[in-house]
């Protein structure tokens, strides 16, 4: 059984489940709480295993994150409409919400500031109004060392400490002005849980948000305080300046890769692709390889250029086979969840992660008129369905496409590029690549593929086989490669 289904279960039964990351052992004090908010799917961890609990979160991550909490209450998004929030950026749908309750407001200047760090104080506050809408206890007075009663934040910070949704440092501080982290948006959120729970949506009535104080400071961890919420796909991080300019083509091994011998089976189809150590082949409907004989999985609308239950893609965007819901490009969608280049998406991959948690969108070519090596690489958190982050990859030469991608292992993402009639296979390592979402070349009209990726660092790989020739899609199982070609579905040994 999946995670995601074991999620679903465990939410609707009352069970709960143990998910495990590589970094947050069961003896963290945070650990209860990361459970809690990653089974309600309102934080997630990341790709490669681990929660990274320590990472600071900006008024943008705080803004998703609650969205997702108020979409649960069944709370609609309001108009929203800031100076320096671009139109069709990623938090405006769950900025909506937050709004529509008064949780959070702009600036005197009328500016929003998201990508300003989130303070304690600012957590504080935004919890105390969402506590008020949920009719919770008022807790009990308390006195910080470093936080005088008459300062904006000092009701909602005691407030917030007695009822466990925040901790006070060991000195009896408070830290108003210190950055908060995963670990400590986790621990809020959790605490929310049983005031949230059989919720109907509460008053929508907004209210002013007391200017906040200059985020800064080093990121700290209290001793038994919950840190908070993750960049990407939890609340998303936020875009940052371009990194430093990075030349050339990702790293390549100094020795040519051995070419591997083709073999034909029986099958043919138009796609192949992997899920959960499966393959799945894509013709008139989509199938499972089993053996020697192909299982009917299921129908896939005319067109579908990739499927993986219960996913297939199309040109623009992503369906959801078992809702009916195409995911399409942010700001031009009733449910956004791609970056808004991929609306000019005509061809590409689906890939999934061996847990089925992240969805790989990567198209087969630039997504410009012009010629470029640049293609991105979308990653989608599939509970709920939202951009996670968002990479670039160099393709060997303008002409070239991407013919196929599959991730069967966790650290592990296989990338087969079309060049000179001839398949290239890549190891791609997407942990080094800089995150591009929600960032500066994320945004409507943005000409990342233009400038050839000038300003950003691309994922590293490593030729790992050269194919006699490309074909269509990609799966792994062990040492077996399979890929569709023209007439028939063909299987490589790889060394």
């Amino acid at each position: 059984m999946g995670v995601v289904m074991k999620r679903a279960l465990a939410l609707l039964l009352g069970t709960a489940f143990v998910l495990a990351f590589s970094d947050l052992p069961e003896s963290n004090p945070f650990f209860p709480a990361v459970q809690a908010v990653v089974q309600r799917g309102w934080m997630q961890g990341y790709p490669d295993g681990t929660f990274k609990g320590e990472v600071v979160l900006n008024r943008y991550q705080l803004a998703t994150a609650l969205g997702r909490v108020l979409a649960d209450l069944g709370v609609a998004p309001a108009p929203v409409s800031f100076p320096d929030i671009p139109r069709g950026h990623w938090a405006l749908e769950p900025l909506g919400r937050a709004v529509a309750l008064g949780l959070v407001s702009g600036y005197p200047d009328g500016t929003f500031r998201g990508q300003q760090e989130l303070t304690r104080a600012q957590l504080a506050v935004v919890l105390g109004k969402l506590l008020d809408r949920l009719e919770a206890p008022k807790g009990r007075p308390l006195a910080f060392t470093d936080l005088p009663g008459s300062h904006w934040a000092a009701g909602a910070a005691a407030r917030a400490v007695s009822l466990g949704l925040m901790s006070p440092y060991p000195d009896g501080g408070f830290r108003p002005d210190a950055p908060v982290n995963r670990f400590q948006l986790a621990q809020a959120l959790a605490g929310l849980a049983p005031w949230v729970k059989g919720q109907a949506a509460p008053s929508q009535t907004p209210s002013g948000e007391a200017p906040a104080p200059k985020a800064g400071g080093a990121s700290v961890s209290p001793a038994q305080a919950v840190p908070e919420a993750p960049g990407k796909g939890q609340g998303a991080p936020s875009g940052e300046a371009p990194a430093p300019k990075v030349e050339g083509a990702p790293v390549s091994p100094a020795q040519p890769a051995p070419e591997v011998p083709e073999e034909k089976l029986s099958w043919s189809g138009k796609w192949v692709g992997n899920k959960g150590g499966e393959v799945y082949l894509l013709g008139d409907k989509l199938y499972r390889v089993k053996g020697s004989e192909l299982q009917e999985v299921a129908q896939v609308p005319e067109g579908a250029l990739a499927a993986l239950p219960p996913f297939a893609l199309v040109a623009g965007g992503v369906l959801d086979l078992a809702k009916g819901r195409k995911y399409g490009p942010i700001g031009a969608s009733d449910a956004p969840a791609l970056p808004a280049p991929f609306g000019r998406m005509e061809e590409g991959h689906l890939a999934l992660d061996p847990s089925g948690n992240y969805l790989l969108v990567v198209p087969a070519r630039p997504l410009c008129d012009c010629s470029s090596r640049v293609v991105r690489l979308a990653l989608l958190n599939t509970f709920p369905v939202g951009l996670y982050a968002e990479h670039i990859y160099l393709l060997d030469a303008p002409e070239a496409r991407v013919a196929g991608v599959a991730w069967p292992e966790s650290r592990k993402l296989y990338v087969l590029e079309a060049v000179a009639g001839e398949g290239r296979l890549y190891l791609v390592d997407l942990r080094g690549a800089e995150d591009l979402a929600f960032g500066v070349w994320d945004e409507p009209g943005s000409d990342l593929e233009a400038k050839g990726g000038a300003g950003v660092k691309p994922v590293a790989k490593t030729l790992v086989a050269v194919l006699p020739e490309p074909g269509r899609g990609l799966a792994v199982q062990g040492n077996e490669l399979f890929t569709a070609g023209g007439e028939a579905l063909l299987r490589f040994r790889l060394p």
